[in-house]
């Protein structure tokens, strides 16, 4: 967690109006429930993905700073400078959304995908061998402490559903408006799983 903010940082979860400088027209966040919650820790926001906190920390830290930070961690797509941004507004692929959260499976670092790692021919000899390529992203701190989050998101938010695997499950459920897609990304140590719906 940089730029100023912890999981206890407290935020107001409350009504918040936006003008959109393309299109002129009035843009209000809504949380998926519809309500409002007051004074909300930024940890509670992001188990139980409440939005409004979402753009105001967007709001508050510049949208630049998280466009750069998605970038940083390999995400790729067209990332325009606006708060809707912050909540998912860029079409991401599922593979690139993979990408960046092995950042926080990897301690900090995200690593490239790769489609074939090792190819052998019939007596087990290696033709091919494509090591992997990783990144520096983030802190070690960092990516520590957003997976203690995600793994709260499986045990007690959005992402319950993960919890019948029996497993430390750590991840983050996203929807676009009216579910038209959604997806979870989770993992353990050794394991990144995206599932787009």
């Amino acid at each position: 967690f940089d730029n100023g903010y912890t999981p206890g940082s407290v935020v107001m979860d409350e009504p918040v109006t936006y003008m959109d400088p393309v299109t002129m027209q009035i843009w209000e966040p809504k949380n998926y429930s519809g309500e409002n919650y007051g004074p909300t820790l930024i940890r509670t926001a992001l188990v139980k993905s409440r939005n409004i906190v979402t753009v105001q920390v967007a709001e508050s830290i510049g949208i630049q700073t998280v466009i750069d930070r998605a970038e940083s961690m390999g995400l790729t797509a067209e990332f325009e400078p606006f708060l809707s941004m912050s909540l998912g507004a860029a079409a991401v692929s599922p593979i690139s959304l993979c990408t960046g959260y092995t950042a926080f499976a990897r301690g900090g670092t995200w690593i490239e995908p790769r489609l074939v790692v090792t190819v052998t021919d019939a007596q087990g000899n290696v033709i091919l061998h494509n090591d992997p390529a990783w990144h520096e992203a983030i802190s070690p701190t960092n990516a520590f402490i957003v997976t203690r989050l995600l793994q709260e998101v499986v045990q007690s938010g959005t992402g319950y559903r993960a919890r019948v695997l029996e497993r430390g499950v750590a991840g983050k459920t996203g929807t676009t408006n009216d579910e038209q897609d959604a997806w979870f990304i989770g993992y353990t140590p050794y394991l990144l799983t995206g599932v787009y719906v």
